[in-house]
């Protein structure tokens, strides 16, 4: 799929797999976009534990500037619950400089669309901190209504935070 700005190639178990299998570590990092060797190893533990069981998968989105081909972060779904046609909703920018530019505003809707129309999804979830301004923003912006609270949700940063619960049915 693509945007005005960005390239969104798709991102899945079997891709996973393959690179994993496949790529040495640099080109793995380049791939995932991890910035350090820490970050690579997470992203290593991760796979090795294994990302998808009975009913559970997921369907990422890498965004991929066309100006430069750099990747400039993720968008998708990283909790697909395949029996229950949802899904829980990520993104994320890998760095400060791909802020501000649009980013999740151009992929957000193409993602939205490929969740309900290719992956047959009903409900898709969101969970977002209260004090994330531009995500709560762009939730809205998208049609997502707010749900509720979930208390002590996150773990972040030695913290648990709350998480604000947004949803968007078909």
């Amino acid at each position: 799929m693509e945007t005005p700005s960005l390239y969104l190639r798709e991102h899945n178990p079997e891709v996973q797999r393959h690179i994993f299998e496949n790529f040495d570590e640099t080109r793995l990092q380049q791939f995932l976009g991890t910035q350090t060797p820490e970050q690579l190893e997470r992203e290593r533990q991760i796979f090795l534990q294994g990302l998808t069981g009975f009913g559970l998968s997921f369907t990422l989105f890498r965004l991929i500037e066309k100006s430069t081909g750099e990747m400039a972060g993720w968008c998708g779904y990283h909790k697909w619950y395949t029996h229950h046609y949802r899904a829980e909703l990520g993104y994320w920018l890998l760095n400060d400089k791909y802020k501000r530019r649009g980013y999740m505003k151009e992929a957000l809707p193409r993602v939205l669309e490929y969740g309900f129309d290719v992956m047959k999804l009903q409900r898709i979830e969101a969970f977002v901190s209260a004090y994330n301004e531009p995500s709560l923003k762009l939730l809205q912006s998208n049609g997502f209504e707010y749900e509720g609270l979930l208390k002590k949700h996150y773990h972040v940063n030695g913290v648990n935070e709350d998480s604000l619960l947004y949803a968007l049915t078909q």
